[in-house]
């Protein structure tokens, strides 16, 4: 039996907003990412799914897909930033700003020209040469799990009409990445060279190296999930060790 992926699907630059060619590739993209998402089992590659779409459908500059922490429900956090070309936003925390600004009003935010915004105080936050901001909420079961947010570089960028869309896109997204157990893992911190060396040198892992820390910070993130792995690796080099580690 052969299996055909249905391919990525581009707006065409030919057309224009507010036709019904145009809104009719917009739903196929939709549906298109509806489809890949139900087929997809890597989170990772789920949430990279969701941001290349966002790209894609709105012409963004920037996507990127927020989460809030499933323990406390109070910190949010940048899981996935994608960009169509170079990254000019001048200020790494705009996206969580603005996803604050969302949480706290529980609407959606869409700013022209964040630059002169007065929904914010002077000089809230270097944009850099971002000029247009679109951010909705991810709901499910009744409950905001995480942000979508878009930026562009020119005035005028987004309108009603794309922050429509973009509700219609997280509504599709949220069931899929908005798996408490997966993104819990993002929010958990990050154990320090001393602490590494010392929790895995009583398993036998042993070594200082670059290359090391590098293993044992995969097998801490292993040790998070509920995934199959899989080591590679000549005879006596360590194998066993790292299953039994992880």
């Amino acid at each position: 039996m052969t299996c055909i992926q249905k391919p990525d699907i581009e707006l065409d630059n030919r057309d224009t907003p507010g036709t019904l060619r145009a809104q009719l590739q917009q739903q196929e993209i939709l549906l298109d990412m509806a489809f890949l998402l139900g087929q997809q089992q890597d989170f990772p590659e789920m949430l990279r799914i969701v941001t290349g779409k966002m790209l894609g459908l709105f012409r963004a500059d920037v996507a990127a897909l927020l989460m809030i922490n499933p323990l406390t429900q109070e910190t949010v956090k940048t899981i996935v930033r994608e960009s169509a070309g170079d990254d000019h936003s001048a200020d790494a925390a705009l996206p969580e700003k603005i996803a604050g600004w969302v949480g706290k009003h529980q609407q959606p935010f869409l700013s022209r020209d964040i630059t002169c915004d007065r929904r914010f105080r002077k000089n809230f936050c270097k944009t850099g040469a971002v000029r247009s901001v679109l951010c909705v909420a991810l709901i499910c079961d009744g409950m905001a799990t995480g942000y979508l947010l878009l930026l562009k570089y020119q005035s005028n960028g987004f309108d009603e009409n794309d922050r429509e869309r973009l509700a219609q896109l997280g509504a599709i997204a949220a069931p899929y990445v908005s798996n408490a157990q997966r993104v819990r893992r993002y929010f958990m911190p990050s154990a320090s060279r001393p602490a590494l060396l010392a929790k895995y040198r009583g398993l036998g892992l042993i070594g200082k190296s670059r290359r090391f820390i590098e293993l044992l910070n995969a097998v801490e993130a292993a040790t998070r999930c509920d995934v199959r792995v899989l080591l590679e690796g000549e005879s006596g080099t360590g194998k066993e060790l790292v299953a039994r580690a992880i």
